[in-house]
């Protein structure tokens, strides 16, 4: 089935389906859709690559990126139960925080998303593909990462961020996590990154299958 949405609203509520059979209070949302069409007119462009998603799209964005901290379906408060990390801890004196990755999320290709991913993913919004001011203020608090184990890392900051979730979350500037290895094995180029625009990978109940530049985005269920 296809459905076409204003995208002004409507699908407010279908950004919030990924845990809806874990959470009773989002049983009211309708049911997921093998293929959702959305159309409308913007002066954006749609990218299927996570540093190049427009930070007024996060709502769109939730079907088929997953952010690494995680916000409350109404983009008000940040919430650890929608997004990559599970829980973290900020070291003493707030030089660095430790970031618990959430087990069992998987990429579209059934990889499992894991802290290596996650580093990856930080260094590759720190690049010149991803958007000025994410990448500024990321390279402005300096980050040192350490992958402790497949689901924990460490960030040590060269200045203090007492606001590293929220101002890296969909509230402000959303960090969305992709593959290390479908990435081009990590790599960070031009190629690389318009391979992986070509032929996407996301982590959200839905994958990209079609889009148009300031016109439409097909997704299909995954």
């Amino acid at each position: 089935s296809v459905i076409a949405f204003n995208l002004a609203w409507e699908p407010i509520a279908l950004a919030q389906t990924p845990n809806a059979s874990s959470d009773p209070s989002l049983a009211t949302c309708p049911a997921r859709k093998p293929v959702l069409r959305i159309a409308g007119v913007f002066t954006e462009d749609f990218s299927p690559h996570p540093v190049e998603t427009r930070f007024s799209s996060t709502t769109y964005t939730w079907l088929h990126q997953v952010p690494l901290f995680g916000v409350d379906p109404w983009e008000e408060n940040v919430d650890p139960a929608y997004g990559v990390a599970e829980s973290w801890e900020f070291l003493p004196g707030l030089r660095g925080i430790k970031i618990k990755v959430r087990q069992g999320l998987t990429f579209n290709n059934g990889a499992a998303i894991t802290a290596k991913d996650v580093a990856f993913s930080i260094k590759l919004f720190t690049t010149k593909f991803a958007e000025d001011q994410v990448a500024g203020a990321l390279r402005g608090i300096g980050l040192t990462i350490v992958v402790v184990d497949d689901y924990n890392l460490r960030i040590d900051f060269a200045k203090g961020a007492v606001t590293f979730p929220q101002e890296f979350s969909p509230l402000v500037f959303p960090l969305y996590v992709t593959s290390e290895t479908y990435h081009s094995n990590g790599e960070i180029s031009q190629e690389a990154v318009e391979k992986f625009r070509a032929n996407p990978l996301a982590a959200g109940p839905y994958k990209v299958v079609a889009r148009q530049a300031q016109q439409f985005i097909s997704l299909e269920a995954a």
